[in-house]
């Protein structure tokens, strides 16, 4: 009886971007020696990693540079499906393959080949790499057989493919087409927001009663829109925000605002599909741009004043989220030595007399330890 063949998972992506100086398309194709010739970037799927971020993951390896995946022909995932959707490939092939370092016998591949559009600047890949354009793919005698149908049956579709995922040319590969005007109005409002208010620290206040059963609720109302065909993008928004307001780990909380402002930036790039070019006007008056100033500090130029009794903790709080997060950035002793002295002047807010907080840190130190050896505790295991 003869042995099943032996199936190894892989990831292959073909690569374009703008040629700088033509414009024209072109793909990106690695030198493996092994083989014999050009190949676009591919290799084995590694332990905990998804197909997609194999083939990501060798693109940045053989190219030196990252990718952003057009994902291939599939049905649309209903809204408040439960579990992660891996972008689509564009091919699923079943080749052979001969003995490798992986696997030392013939044995066969099982390929997911995607298409993905280059972003960022080029560097430095592993490999020595080359960039092609669709007459080169036709000509190039050192390019594989198998390889060459596939990049030129996807030549002709890139334009249509980047105009309508909004993925395309312009001077920036990662985020040119409808999404820069957008992108570039956010920034114009993050900058005017700056002048307007200065610099803001702020405790998230994620995580409240009744946050959890909100997002729930918005989550049932999308997937309850969906089934009746009355989803707009106000549901989508509001589900993403409401998820947002739930969290309080920093990541999840991350993961959140970031699909919260891609959603805000998708439904923007919607009403100008719609209504044409929609000009941005930024706030150029009306802000508070304040910040606190120890109390014989020489300000620079600026009008002073004294903080209210009902602002003055909210601003020493700012403050000092302001000068805790120098530290983290930058290790920076000043904003330590600012964040020790704020932490004085809190001292009240929490019934501590500030002459106090010293000798009562030494106290606790003495009984529980202080942070020296940075032991970490693990929660125990949670059980079904």
């Amino acid at each position: 009886m003869s042995e099943p063949p032996a199936y190894d998972l892989t990831a292959t992506t073909l690569v374009f971007r703008r040629d700088e100086d033509t414009r024209a398309w072109v793909t990106g194709l690695a030198n493996h020696r092994r083989l014999g010739g050009y190949l676009p970037p591919g290799g084995h799927l590694e332990a905990s990693e998804t197909l997609a971020e194999c083939a990501l993951r060798e693109v940045r390896e053989e190219l030196g540079c990252d990718a952003v995946i057009i994902p291939g022909p599939s049905m649309p995932i209903p809204p408040g499906y439960p579990h992660t959707v891996c972008p689509a490939p564009w091919w699923i092939i079943d080749c052979r393959a001969s003995a490798d370092n992986r696997t030392p016998r013939p044995h066969r591949h099982l390929d997911h080949t995607y298409c993905a559009i280059a972003a960022g600047d080029v560097g430095e890949p592993e490999t020595t790499a080359v960039w092609w354009t669709e007459q080169q793919i036709r000509d190039h005698p050192d390019l594989s057989n198998d390889s060459r149908p596939q990049l030129l049956a996807a030549f002709p579709l890139l334009d249509h493919l980047t105009t309508d995922l909004h993925i395309a040319d312009g001077d920036a590969w990662h985020a040119p087409g409808a999404l820069a005007p957008i992108l570039d109005d956010l920034a114009r409002e993050r900058t005017a927001q700056d002048v307007l208010f200065g610099r803001q620290e702020f405790p998230d206040g994620t995580g409240g009663p009744g946050t959890t059963e909100a997002a729930d609720r918005a989550k049932q109302q999308v997937a309850d829109a969906w089934q009746t065909g009355t989803l707009t993008w106000r549901h989508i928004l509001e589900e993403e925000f409401l998820e947002a307001m739930a969290e309080t780990d920093p990541q999840a909380l991350h993961t959140e605002l970031i699909q919260t402002a891609a959603v805000a930036a998708k439904w923007a790039a919607a009403l100008q599909r719609r209504h044409g070019r929609i000009t941005h006007h930024v706030k150029t008056t009306g802000g508070r741009s304040e910040h606190l100033i120890r109390d014989h500090a020489a300000p620079k130029g600026e009008t002073v004043r004294v903080a209210t009794p009902g602002e003055r903790d909210g601003m020493l709080m700012v403050a000092a989220y302001a000068a805790l997060g120098q530290v983290i950035a930058h290790s920076d002793p000043a904003a330590l030595i600012d964040l020790a002295e704020l932490l004085h002047a809190l001292a009240p807010s929490c019934g501590i007399n500030p002459a106090d907080l010293e000798s009562l840190r030494s106290t606790t130190a003495q009984t529980l330890g202080p942070f020296t050896t940075a032991r970490i505790a693990q929660n125990p295991p949670e059980h079904p």
